[in-house]
């Protein structure tokens, strides 16, 4: 005997869809959780960059897990300060049947968007970081000057003094003049060379030998506190070449606003030269410009020996007497005053003007700041002019469609009019009666 299966009451139609409704809800909550969790884990899913200027990028990643299938939340990105683009979408949701909680993993992989060239930099410097730096070799640093040397030393014999320290490279000698350069491999092996052969004896002359200077340095001022070797040699790349690129910091680590920079030609060093002291060449946010000069070649190391002395007569009327503290009350105490006190004149002039130059500097940064302020405000009006134009122009746009409708509506219910006036004339003039056209065809 077969049964009839029982229809099911209303009550347990509206309790298996709130079920239903319940579970959709449920998995849909977990979707977003997945979703969120991820996004906080990768940064290249679920954010974009900011601006250069420090602009939040486009926050993307939707939820997934709604009812169906592909349903997923955007994630438009929001418009920062700066040249960016918009965020990615969000990814679908993959919820299919009664799938469930198995596929809330696959939500959420949209929202990549806020590229920009704000991430690029950030990837380029920590990819500049990471990256294991190899020393470069035959740099300038690595380049000795050898002065008096013999005419009747050859090519080979001044190349061999320096080989047994480590590769040599460019060389250059003259003898008829007494002086040669020449490059090893690594700044170790020429600072080797230069401490055991400067001083030894040649061919029965002093070999005096010490580092080259190209001219190919230049000091670099007002740098931000937050400016790294990395970021200025980065910086200064577009102008040549670099070897070396130092922020210079005191005894705790700390910027003094100042960097070193050699190149390794003396063109890209005189291009920056003059394209950052007669541009504005901005190294961060900041609004102050660096400057540039060339680098005053200094030998810190060595210094002057007694032996490189020339011992002429000024020389020996120098050296008459010994280092001594004057009398007080003599001629030399006096007049050692008097220098002293032009000395400490200059020391006053100095500081007051660099506290007057400070106070200058302060004063524009405020002035800068409140036209920043003036700058964004009429940029915000500009904007609001522009799209208060675009929306007066779209309304004239829909208010003169609405007049070519009507008059064409106009125009067509004229000529229906003139036309069903034409037709009852003809039908008159036939001998019949308007709008009797129809009854006659049908025989009414």
């Amino acid at each position: 005997m077969s049964t009839t299966p029982s229809k099911p009451s209303p009550m347990d139609l509206k309790k298996d869809k709130d079920d239903s409704k319940s579970e959709d809800n449920k998995n849909q909550m977990q979707g977003n959780k997945s979703n969120q969790d991820q996004g906080r884990q990768q940064d290249n899913r679920g954010h974009g960059g900011g601006n250069f200027r420090g602009g939040r990028g486009g926050r993307g990643g939707g939820g997934g897990g709604g009812r169906g299938m592909g349903r997923g939340g955007g994630g438009g990105g929001n418009r920062g300060r700066g040249m960016m683009q918009r965020g990615g979408g969000g990814g679908g949701g993959d919820r299919r049947g009664n799938q469930g909680q198995q596929s809330q993993g696959q939500h959420g992989q949209g929202g990549g968007g806020g590229n920009f060239r704000q991430n690029e930099f950030q990837m380029n410097m920590s990819a500049h970081d990471a990256a294991p730096r190899e020393p470069k070799k035959f740099t300038g640093r690595c380049r000795l000057f050898v002065g008096n040397v013999t005419s009747e030393t050859s090519d080979e014999e001044f190349k061999n003094l320096f080989s047994k320290f480590g590769e040599t490279g460019e060389m250059f000698l003259n003898g008829s003049k007494g002086f040669g350069f020449i490059r090893l491999d690594y700044r170790h092996n020429a600072e080797a060379a230069k401490a055991a052969l400067d001083g030894s004896q040649h061919k029965g002359r002093t070999l005096r030998v010490r580092f080259s200077n190209q001219g190919s340095a230049i000091k670099i001022k007002n740098l931000s506190p937050f400016v790294s070797n990395e970021l200025l040699e980065m910086a200064m790349q577009q102008f040549g070449d670099v070897e070396r690129a130092v922020v210079v910091v005191d005894d705790r680590g700390r910027s003094t606003g100042e960097g070193i920079v050699e190149f390794a030609r003396k063109p890209g060093a005189q291009q920056a030269l003059k394209r950052i002291n007669d541009g504005v060449f901005l190294m961060t946010s900041s609004q102050r410009p660096i400057s540039a000069e060339n680098l005053e070649a200094k030998d810190e190391d060595d210094g002057l020996s007694e032996k490189f002395l020339p011992r002429n007569q000024q020389y020996q009327a120098e050296r008459e007497k010994e280092p001594r503290f004057a009398p007080p009350g003599s001629f030399e105490y006096r007049f050692g005053l008097k220098y002293r006190e032009i000395d400490e004149l200059e020391k006053q002039q100095i500081e007051r003007v660099k506290q007057e130059m400070d106070q200058q500097r302060m004063k524009l940064e405020h002035e800068m700041e409140g036209a920043m302020f003036d700058f964004q405000a009429e940029q915000i009006r500009a904007d609001l002019l522009r799209q208060q134009e675009e929306l007066r122009r779209l309304e004239e746009m829909k208010t003169e469609k609405m007049r070519r409708r009507q008059e064409y509506d106009f125009r067509m219910d004229d000529e229906q009019r003139l036309n069903m006036m034409d037709d009852d004339r003809q039908h008159m003039m036939r001998g019949g009666r308007p709008g009797m056209d129809q009854g006659l065809a049908y025989g009414g």
